[in-house]
């Protein structure tokens, strides 16, 4: 595609009805007033939150599979001490950890995420430098450096989420800058790393086909199949694990509602370090943002942090705040296009019917 049709001059707000953008408006600020007096930004550092135990666990995994023990042999010894077995779910796809564990060192593997983190920026920069301008598209970068700072953390890179979140943002820029293949290969490679990036995909499949893009459906489908298969080996391996063989899931279902979305969006490294009623409102502006970028690159990185804001309204208990890593490193880039979508609405509303 051309870059110039990744940033359009309009907003998907300036076409609406008064009485819709008047209904956008009215949302945006009930959320804001909720997020202020009721969300919840406490322990919200990746490191400090739920995820902190679980990349202590990481890591004792990779260094059995360093030292020679089979991954599921190893997930069992650490996972046990911690976590209920028999929930299919606790046990991550075992090829973050053997790709680690095959590494001649841990640093090898976070410097790969670091770079992975930075070219994602690299090709950011490189779309919209010419459509918005070397300063906005040097904000664009700035707003986009969340990954590469947990990237250099000590244990952040051993999270499947910031490996996920990593892979899904290079996975949009690659397919702006036309590189189909590479494109549907990130997001591919990231749902073996994290179940949750099956949503990403889905979304992708389903825009694939209603752009009547076949042979992108096709592949977006061969992927997601093979991830069913490899799920299905995978339910097999933790079985055999599991006393009777009993293996089930957990109930995620806790309709932590907006209280949840906001926790999920602060372990992003620049919101927690807000003060939490300044991230009540830049979060509703951001994802305002987004959702007003049209053209393919804006329509497919403002869907995919709705889905996963939808879906954490409804999915995910209150230590799983850390799952934002699989989006929230997007979420800021909508600060560039809000003020054009506040004015857009903005005019919208003020039209009479």
């Amino acid at each position: 595609m051309q870059k110039k049709d990744s940033f359009p001059v309009r907003t998907r707000f300036s076409e609406i009805s008064p009485l819709l953008a008047r209904i956008v408006f009215a949302c945006i600020i009930g959320l804001t007033v909720y997020g202020i007096l009721y969300g919840d930004f406490a322990g919200s550092d990746l490191l400090a939150s739920g995820g902190g135990e679980d990349l202590r666990c990481y890591r004792r995994i990779v260094e059995r599979v360093q030292e020679g023990q089979g991954y599921y042999e190893a997930a069992y010894q650490e996972l046990k001490r911690l976590y209920p077995i028999q929930s299919m779910f606790n046990w991550r796809l075992p090829y973050l950890a053997w790709a680690m564990g095959q590494a001649p060192h841990l640093l090898t593997a976070q410097v790969l995420g670091i770079v992975l983190s930075l070219l994602s920026i690299g090709l950011w920069f490189d779309l919209s430098r010419d459509a918005l301008g070397f300063p906005a598209a040097a904000a664009g970068s700035l707003l986009l450096l969340g990954a590469p700072i947990y990237g250099f953390s000590s244990d952040v890179f051993l999270a499947h989420e910031f490996w996920a979140g990593t892979l899904i943002t290079l996975s949009l820029f690659a397919y702006a800058k036309g590189w189909r293949w590479a494109a549907i290969g990130f997001g591919i490679v990231g749902l073996m790393i994290r179940e949750l990036v099956l949503p990403y995909a889905a979304l992708m499949l389903f825009i694939s086909f209603r752009e009547k893009k076949i042979r992108e459906a096709a592949l977006w489908s061969v992927g997601i199949l093979l991830f069913a298969a490899a799920m299905a080996v995978h339910y097999m391996h933790v079985r055999a694990y599991v006393d009777g063989g009993a293996v089930g899931v957990n109930s995620w279902i806790a309709f932590g509602g907006w209280k949840f979305v906001l926790a999920t969006c602060s372990v992003h490294p620049y919101f927690f370090l807000l003060p939490p009623w300044l991230t009540a409102v830049l979060v509703p502006l951001a994802l305002m943002g987004l959702l007003g970028w049209t053209g393919p690159l804006g329509s497919r990185v403002g869907a995919t942090v709705l889905i996963y804001m939808v879906l954490f309204l409804f999915v995910g208990q209150s230590f799983n705040r850390y799952w934002g890593a699989l989006y929230v490193n997007l979420l800021p880039l909508g600060l560039l296009f809000a003020p054009a979508a506040i004015g857009d609405l903005f005019r919208s509303a003020r039209k009479t019917a």
